[in-house]
């Protein structure tokens, strides 16, 4: 956190009669999604006047009410000789001001529009000791959900008089009680305020060296938000202490007026003082700070992010309203000071985001500036464009040298300097005339590159920090990681299909598990339906995470021949789950599905030799959104798949009970190509992409029964494929790449209930994968043969 020093004037008596004149007595104070709230308004007791010969006075009760009472109740008068008068306070009723009982004079429909607002009990002042004066009573009350109100009063109570010796100024017999304090707290929620806000702390009894404690203030908010088109916030410290802390003041969406009157800033480490936290200006809004008092901010923002233009009648072709910010002393800004800036879609050359309209400046003293971008895109721009951040009465320079503003996967890129008691942002490159803001001229930018023409040709090159030029002085780049990031999506689909391939590659296992035929019958139907669910990790040069399942059913024939089987089915298949990528620094996550159709063949031999083969067609569906790029993501977007396998082997019969199978296959994927653009305006083309992957391997069967057998099995699988290619806006950006080799490792058993016969068969296993590819799978099915 970082002090903003500031003092001013102000005539608060003066403030405080207007805002009398002007009913400041009504509130409304209401939830999120207001319902119309009835006034409130919190005062401390005051302290009791002490006493010479007599007792004390009592101390005032607390008071919360609808409305502010036109003449403050006050603390008892001491009785006997020279008894000191009561301190202002929390009773609401002058002929009751003995009294010591505090009061709520909220009605039920009131309390029941304050919801949110939660004021406990309401506390009453002490009685008097002796000489001495009864103590005022504080007030607590806790917001405990974000409500909004029109105004906020909290007054807290003053400390009573001392009796004093005639004779003898500086002898006090008799001290006067102490003010109720005033605690309003709701550090995690909003206060939306539409009118005011005015807190005042109390003021002590007597004069120097008698003086007596005045009741203090404590406000804590989360944050605070303008809710009216003007909104004012009136901060007076007396005698007591003042505490007033927002982790932010937000003027996005009105003006706002600070009165601060005789406040302290409030460094990190005090628990006293006024301090605002982060306060944002809106575009075309105002924010004015008069007075003497000081406060402390942790940062100050311009401009907010807007998320539907349309919705904000925001157009392109309008110009920039900058916002104002009027001081009357200079601003100073410590070191770890941050200056944020929002830049809107429709910015150009020479305008201002923040006009300075009072006599004060702002030194920067080497704080941070940190750009934003408010839109989707600083199409207005050109390379060497300036824009005033902050338009004058700046001294001193920022620590920040250079910014960039990040939307996708696309940088802007900005020099940052101090010029003509300007803060100004340069877009890299020659810097275009200058455009006073006044007209319609957007500066023209012919001739920027003058001196260029032996320069090469940077763009579509690396910057050498990780980004791809769209022009020659580096003005725009797009950077390579998280342009990368949109593209494992496809990976993630591709690896996805190859699952299913697998699992098409051995419907024999379901329809064809046992090496006998149906004797007497030249044809037989089958029909079988599959369940699995797998877990993937891929190398892509960084790695996608894959999680889902596939479903898979069919049916088809058995056709017997004098020395062998042929089987044909048809099939129908689903996949859907989701995935996760790592490039870099940069994490990404999606879903898939897809849908499709295909055939599949196996001809074997009673010698043991076999073939078979499968095709496939769908459509397969992928999203992406990622939380480290800005608005990048981008939704469902469908594409065509292919896909076929041919493979074939030899059985061994090594024993009676045992069979050892060596295949080899080759599978091909396919996705075609599609474009998109994300949220954040870029144009994404996903090229076709391809898997061609080699499986060789060798599996044992092992017979436990008539009807049951165990199997194990271990391949070597390569991919020679892989790459996933594509251009973002037009540039060709880095490729993920799965290629390489796996092992693969699997168990499991199968089932017949009638061997050869009409009958029920299964199959169960499971599945390891290890090297580009670590999988690990489960699979169940069943098939009926007829």
């Amino acid at each position: 956190m970082y002090c903003l020093s500031r003092k001013f004037r102000s005539n608060w008596l003066g403030a405080t009669a207007l805002a009398g004149s002007l009913g400041i007595s009504i509130f409304s104070l209401t939830a999120i999604q207001p319902v119309m709230a009835q006034s409130i308004y919190l005062s401390g007791g005051g302290g009791g006047g002490g006493s010479l010969t007599g007792n004390g006075g009592y101390g005032a009760g607390a008071l919360i009410s609808a409305e502010k009472p036109d003449i403050r109740g006050h603390g008892g008068q001491g009785s006997g000789e020279n008894g000191g008068a009561g301190g202002a306070g929390g009773a609401d009723d002058a002929s009751n001001s003995d009294k010591i009982a505090g009061k709520n004079t909220l009605t039920d429909d009131q309390k029941n529009a304050l919801d949110g607002f939660n004021v406990g009990d309401i506390a009453s002042g002490k009685e008097f000791n002796g000489n001495n004066g009864g103590l005022g009573a504080n007030v607590e009350a806790n917001i405990e959900k974000d409500i909004s109100i029109e105004n906020i009063i909290l007054e807290a109570g003053d400390g009573g008089n001392p009796a004093l010796l005639p004779e003898d100024q500086s002898g006090t017999v008799g001290a006067g009680g102490t003010g109720g304090y005033v605690h309003l707290r709701g550090s995690n929620k909003k206060i939306t305020v539409t009118k005011s806000i005015s807190i005042t702390s109390g003021k002590a009894g007597g004069n120097d060296p008698n003086k007596n404690n005045a009741g203090g203030i404590e406000f804590l908010a989360g944050s605070v938000i303008v809710g009216g088109e003007d909104v004012s916030i009136n901060l007076t410290r007396q005698d007591g202490e003042f505490k007033f802390e927002t982790k932010q003041l937000d003027a996005s969406n009105g003006n706002l007026t600070l009165n601060l009157d005789n406040t302290q800033s409030r460094p990190s480490n005090s628990n006293t003082g006024v301090t605002f936290g982060n306060v944002t200006i809106g575009m075309g809004r105002k924010v004015t700070i008069t007075g003497n008092g000081e406060y402390s901010i942790s940062s100050l923002t311009i401009g907010k992010r807007v998320t539907d233009p349309d919705s904000e009648n925001i157009s392109s072709s309008d110009f920039i309203n900058p916002a104002k910010f009027s001081i009357e002393n200079d601003l100073t800004l410590g070191p770890n000071s941050n200056l944020i800036f929002y830049l809107p879609e429709n910015v150009q050359n020479g305008d201002s985001l923040l006009r300075m309209t009072g006599n004060g400046k702002v030194a920067i003293n080497n704080a941070a500036v940190v750009l934003k971008l408010a839109g989707a895109d600083l199409r207005r721009l050109s390379p060497g464009d300036q824009i005033r951040l902050i338009e004058g009465d700046v001294v001193g320079i920022s620590k920040t040298t250079e910014a960039s503003v990040s939307n996708g996967a696309k940088n802007w890129n900005f020099d940052i300097s101090t010029e003509r008691e300007n803060l100004v942002a340069s877009l890299k490159g020659n810097k275009a005339p200058e455009n006073n803001g006044e007209g319609t001229d957007q500066g023209n930018n012919a001739g920027n590159n003058n001196g260029d023409n032996n320069k090469p040709d940077l763009i579509g090159k690396d910057d050498g920090k990780g980004n791809i030029y769209t022009d020659n002085h580096g003005a725009v780049t797009i950077n390579r990681a998280k342009a990368n990031a949109y593209f494992q999506s496809n990976a993630a689909a591709l690896n996805a299909l190859n699952y299913g391939a697998d699992q098409i590659a051995s419907i024999d296992d379901y329809v064809l598990p046992m090496d006998v035929k149906k004797f007497g019958e030249t044809v037989e139907g089958v029909a079988f339906l599959q369940g699995s669910g797998f877990r993937q990790k891929v190398e892509t040069g960084s790695h996608i995470k894959n999680d889902g399942y596939h479903l898979m059913g069919g049916a088809g024939i058995r056709y017997h021949e004098d020395q062998g089987n042929l089987l044909a089915t048809v099939f129908v298949e689903h996949g859907d789950g989701d995935y996760d990528t790592y490039h870099q620094s940069i994490h990404g996550k999606g879903d898939f599905s897809y849908t499709g159709a295909g055939l599949y063949a196996k001809q074997t031999w009673d010698n043991g030799w076999f073939i078979d083969g499968s095709g496939r067609g769908g459509r397969v569906k992928r999203d992406f959104k990622s939380g480290d790029i800005v608005n990048g993501r981008f939704d469902d977007k469908s594409s065509n798949y292919y896909g076929f396998h041919i493979g074939g082997g030899k059985e061994l019969e090594i024993s009676p009970d045992n069979k050892l199978t060596l295949n080899g296959r080759l599978l091909w994927t396919r996705i075609e190509d599609f474009s998109t653009v994300t949220k954040a305006d870029e144009h994404l083309g996903f090229d076709s992409a391809n898997s061609v992957r080699t499986h060789l391997g060798a599996r044992v069967d092992h017979k436990v029964t008539q009807e049951a057998k165990l199997y194990a099995g271990a391949a070597w699988e390569q991919e020679l494929d892989g790459e996933i290619e594509g251009k973002l806006d037009s540039y060709r950006v880095d490729k993920p790449d799965f290629s390489g080799a796996s092992a693969v490792f699997e168990v499991g058993g199968k089932y017949e209930q009638n061997q050869g016969m009409q009958g029920w068969v299964a199959n169960a296993g499971v599945k390891g994968v290890a090297g580009k590819r670590d999988e690990i799978s489960g699979k169940v099915g069943i098939g009926y043969r007829w």
